[in-house]
């Protein structure tokens, strides 16, 4: 596996179980909400390093396709991010399909508020 060649192929890519992401919150993001929530969904263990070149740089908006995966037998996500969202991220992920998120995290100021909770709840 070669960092500088992702892989894209869906048959590929249905055959990974275990993934480790990094998530940089100061950048916008590359990918869609909609490709993360159907490609990380079912994963068997799902690891998200969050990280930003200072703490109050960027918002949550990066992590708004994780808010929509659903099924992951384990999730852990850490890094620069507050404990109360991380764990509520988890507990998100690891909740059947199908099933919606019960809130969005009280705790977070409506900056670190991802763009898709701001005003209803996860599909």
């Amino acid at each position: 596996m070669d960092p500088s060649r992702p892989v894209i192929s869906q048959r590929c890519v249905s055959q990974i179980r275990k993934w480790h992401v990094r998530v940089r919150l100061d950048c916008d993001p590359y990918y869609e909400a909609e490709v993360v929530a159907q490609t990380f969904t079912n994963a068997l263990e799902l690891e998200i390093e969050v990280f930003r070149a200072s703490w109050d740089l960027g918002s949550y908006d990066a992590l708004e396709g994780f808010t929509k995966v659903r099924g992951v037998g384990r999730a852990f996500v850490h890094g620069s991010i507050r404990y109360t969202y991380a764990f509520w991220l988890q507990d998100v992920m690891k909740s059947n399909i199908g099933t919606q998120a019960k809130t969005s995290n009280p705790t977070l100021s409506s900056q670190d508020q991802p763009a898709s909770l701001e005003t209803s709840s996860i599909d």
